[in-house]
């Protein structure tokens, strides 16, 4: 049970960072369709 606990607090953990590296790299590709347009 605890390791299930576990388990399901790093996948949230792991799904946070995902949508921020997301957010991140979706900025950077604005900003070279920029440069390129």
């Amino acid at each position: 049970m605890k390791l299930e606990l576990l388990k399901n607090s790093i996948i949230q953990i792991n799904k946070t960072a995902l949508i921020d590296r997301f957010h991140e790299t979706e900025t950077d590709e604005e900003l070279i369709f920029q440069q390129l347009y």
